[in-house]
């Protein structure tokens, strides 16, 4: 109960809160993994940094085949600007689930701040096949596409975009 609170917490955004509820989880069952995804998360948003990294990789240890582990710590890393770790958690997490398109998006979110254009190109391609209304994956194909210089492609992705 206290892990499925701490998710809750987190998602109103009690970081404090949720982070006392979920290493509460983790010290009743040191191997229910969810317990130190939603404390790394918490750890992240208060700036533990290190314990949060610590708490993420835990998880992984304890469900190595749970793509939500892997998706996780890749926006950890990704919003620390750490964007080649991201680049391979999530791909650890698209192999694990090859058919969430949100991966695929934030994927290609840090392959953009990478200037790796042409593979994110493709990642965004990937997720509208899953997800043709996934106005994400729209956006950063387009920024691809500008930053390749390709603004006419661009401009349709940002206007499809902008419909949806």
């Amino acid at each position: 109960c206290y892990a499925e609170r701490a998710y809750c917490k987190s998602k109103l955004k009690q970081w404090t809160s949720a982070l006392k509820d979920a290493k509460k989880a983790s010290s009743i069952d040191a191997n229910y993994a969810p317990a130190y995804r939603y404390q790394a998360q918490a750890q992240s948003k208060l700036g533990l940094f290190s314990e949060a990294s610590k708490a993420f990789d835990k998880c992984i240890e304890l469900e190595p085949k749970n793509p939500a582990g892997y998706y996780d710590r890749g926006m950890y890393h990704q919003a620390r600007r750490n964007y080649k770790s991201a680049i391979i958690d999530f791909t650890e997490a698209i192999e694990l689930d090859p058919r969430d398109a949100i991966t695929f998006c934030a994927r290609a979110s840090s392959l953009i701040s990478d200037k790796q254009y042409e593979r994110a190109i493709s990642d965004c391609k990937q997720a509208l096949d899953l997800d043709p209304n996934c106005a994400p994956a729209l956006l950063r194909r387009g920024i691809a596409y500008a930053r390749l210089g390709q603004h006419e492609l661009a401009l349709h992705d940002f206007d499809e975009a902008i419909s949806k």
